[in-house]
């Protein structure tokens, strides 16, 4: 294969990283959205029982969370393949990129913690909220009337 071909396929595939972290992002609004409507129609609609948009949420943040392991486990083969492509390269972008974050995070540890993880906080706390208000109900019904 000519440099040529190489460097258009080499662009090409990073601009497919771009493309998928662009397809992350949409897909964390989107749930984000769903799971904000929810709380909104509690807010509006008084005669909902809060189980009817609390259990759908739950399901949505276990949804969300999947995705962004997905995305997460992509992205990591996607870089994989570019340092595949980069090697015997004088010049490596991303290996020299990557060899930055890494010795920028051994000086700051919080930078440690990544997007990705920061990124997977929203649906799991939204999503432990809902278990615990849905076992509290749960609860509190057994409590009061002794069954379920």
């Amino acid at each position: 294969m000519k440099n040529e071909e190489k460097l258009a396929l080499y662009s090409v595939w990073v601009d497919t990283i771009t493309a998928t972290e662009q397809r992350r992002q949409q897909a964390s609004s989107i749930y984000l959205s769903l799971i904000s409507a929810s709380g909104a129609l509690l807010g509006i609609v008084q005669t909902i029982d809060p189980l009817f948009i609390v259990i759908p949420a739950i399901f949505i943040c276990l949804i969300w969370y999947s995705s962004i392991q997905y995305f997460k486990t992509l992205s990591r083969a996607k870089f994989k393949v570019i340092a595949d492509m980069e090697n015997g390269w004088e010049i490596r972008p991303f290996e020299f990129e990557w060899n930055h974050v890494k010795n920028l995070q051994s000086k700051k540890p919080l930078l440690k913690i990544g997007l990705i993880s920061l990124e997977m906080f929203p649906p799991i706390f939204i999503g432990l909220l809902g278990v615990v208000y849905t076992l509290y109900r749960l609860f509190s019904h057994v409590c009061s009337h002794g069954t379920l």
